[in-house]
């Protein structure tokens, strides 16, 4: 839960017992008179002893004196009790108690935002101000406390069930920013690939209408170094802290952006308020904060999976921004996003196949590669121009990027998108990572042709993935013999306790329902993201150096005789710590 909405369910919790005690103080029973007091036995006896004692009349005198000495003893004792005993709790105290939890879910609902998982919390806050205040002052229902202390309860439960989750620091030594720009139409003309097969594609195979993948513009959400840590922490002043006052939100479009992951997910529109909590969900990335100065940086471009957006990947591509990329990460409108939004404004949501026979929806699925590929392609073509002059209304990268060395990085759909753009010949390509790539937009006679020239391929299989490994496999065997004297290394990697969605932030979101379906391990998300980065970072360290200078080279000795040590070495890169949960590596090609 976040600060301000956890302080509020356990000050209503302490108010409500605060009330509860108080109010059982104030009524319980006054010291009872002395057998032979006058009042003894009187209903309202202490105030009526006080008054007694300071309107006493020369006759009371007169009666008193002549009681005993007993007596008398026991009224200067009885006395002296009344006049020490503590006083009832004024109103206002009451008042007070039960006005601070429900101004401080105010706070709460004006700092952070509400949600309708603290929905039971406001509502006790409201009763338990109107226990506190409602005539007779200090009298608090039982019953009503409960309610305060069960229904805040509620919440604490749901808050903590659909936390609004927060995302692992980026560890490189820059800090990350964040913001959006419209990819323009292009005066440059982009084509795929000739030589590579292509499909017939049935009449009823077709994309959103009226969207070009050669011309239709499209947005690209950017991550990229902002500045030093080192430098920030020392310089303080009034920027110290931008990276805490100005975060980018992880859903860029809202709720509508959480209503279509639920709808892709299959939850019914009924419910789909389950998951709006996620458009609250805040990055560790500066919106709109500087580009760090005095550098070009290389580019990687990331592409999202089936049902994802431009930030469904956030997490590896702050991770690669912190050591010094600039990450575009576009937002494919080919109907394969969970919802898109255009930049004149136009909706498409995710385009479900008709059919499900294997040819048609491998046309159906190819199509949208060679339509992301497209959008790959533009970008490619724009990287001059977006470092030349800037693109649009955005100057900020104006000379910070080094458009002659571009990464190609993607998950699932994405993964195949970045492999089959890097089948596309572009020299500035130095290497690709693919995550869980899944193959089937590929297919059999894409994967088998030729291949020359393919940059160095890391390749990152869960083990709870496993649709599209052998033909993977097939890929890999063909960039190995293609031309074997000038392809680089490709290195396979399975890592163990992780599923297909390992590679996303969902299981931080919902950490045991994905594992009962399969769709994440048993390794906890953030340790599983961790791994992934190391290993990402550790291999294309070698073909960026202005990055490689950025990653901690770790003492070969300690993994010496692993599996993983064996075949990193051999691929000629620098180890990484965790070889626990690498299982199975496969090498194209050794370097030389």
């Amino acid at each position: 839960m976040r600060p301000i909405e956890t302080a509020a369910v356990i000050s209503t919790v302490v108010c409500a017992l605060a009330l509860v005690f108080t109010a059982a103080h104030d009524a319980s029973p006054h010291p009872a008179h002395p057998p032979n007091h006058p009042f003894h036995g009187t209903a309202d006896a202490p105030a009526m002893a006080m008054a007694g004692l300071r309107e006493s009349s020369s006759s009371d005198a007169a009666a008193f004196s002549s009681s005993s000495a007993s007596d008398a003893l026991r009224d200067r004792e009885y006395t002296f009790h009344l006049e020490n005993a503590a006083s009832p709790t004024p109103p206002v105290a009451y008042l007070i108690l039960g006005a601070v939890p429900l101004l401080l879910a105010l706070v709460h609902v004006a700092v952070e935002r509400p949600r309708w998982q603290l929905a039971p919390l406001y509502f006790a806050d409201i009763l338990l101000l109107l226990a506190a205040a409602i005539p007779p002052v200090g009298v608090v229902s039982t019953s009503a406390i409960v309610l305060v202390i069960v229904f805040a309860a509620i919440s604490a439960i749901l808050g903590i069930m659909f936390a609004v989750t927060t995302f692992p620091i980026p560890s490189g030594p820059f800090d990350v920013a964040t913001q959006s720009l419209d990819w323009p139409t292009q005066t440059t003309t982009v084509h795929l690939n000739a030589k590579l097969p292509q499909p017939t594609y049935p009449a009823d195979v077709a994309g959103p209408p009226n969207v070009s993948a050669e011309s239709t513009p499209f947005c690209v959400q950017v991550f990229y170094p902002m500045r030093l840590k080192e430098s920030a922490a020392r310089s303080g002043g009034a920027d110290a802290d931008l990276v805490k006052r100005s975060p980018a939100s992880y859903l860029v479009h809202g709720g509508e952006s959480a209503r279509a992951y639920a709808s892709f997910i299959g939850i019914p529109a009924a419910a789909h308020f389950l998951v709006s909590h996620l458009s609250l969900i805040k990055m560790n990335a500066t919106e709109n904060g500087p580009i760090a100065r005095n550098a070009q940086f290389p580019v990687a471009i990331f592409c999202h999976g089936l049902g994802g957006s431009r930030t469904a990947n956030a997490i590896i591509c702050k991770e690669l921004a912190s050591f010094g990329f600039v990450v575009l990460c576009p937002e494919f409108h080919d109907g394969s996003a969970s919802y898109t939004v255009l930049p004149d404004g136009r909706e498409i949501r995710y385009q479900r196949p008709s059919r499900s026979d294997d040819e048609w929806l491998y046309s159906f699925r190819h199509r949208q590669l060679r339509h992301r590929t497209t959008q790959v392609l533009r970008l490619l073509a724009g990287l001059d121009e977006l470092n030349d002059r800037g693109v649009g209304s955005i100057t900020s990268f104006k000379g910070k990027l080094d458009p002659s060395r571009v990464l190609l990085i993607g998950h699932s759909f994405g993964a195949a998108t970045a492999i089959y753009a890097a089948m596309q010949g572009d020299r500035r390509v130095r290497a690709v990572v693919a995550y869980d790539a899944w193959m089937f937009p590929i297919g059999p006679n894409v994967a088998r042709h030729p291949i020359p020239n393919f940059p160095p391929i890391l390749s990152i299989d869960t083990e709870l993935f496993d649709e599209s490994r052998k033909l993977m496999h097939v890929l890999l065997e063909q960039v190995r013999t293609a031309a074997p004297e000038t392809t680089p290394t490709g290195l396979w990697l399975k890592v163990r306790d992780t599923g297909h969605q390992n590679f996303t932030e969902f299981p931080f979101f919902f950490p045991q329902v994905l594992r009962r379906m399969g769709k994440s391990g048993k390794m906890d998300p953030a340790a599983a993201m961790a791994l992934i980065n190391a290993l990402t970072l550790r291999f294309i360290g070698r073909y960026f150096g202005s990055v490689g200078q950025f990653i901690p080279e770790i003492a070969r000795a300690r993994q010496a005789g692993t599996v993983l040590e064996q075949a990193l070495v051999a691929a000629d890169i620098i180890a990484v710590a965790d070889a626990e949960h690498v299982t199975t590596i496969e090498i194209t090609r050794q370097s030389t």
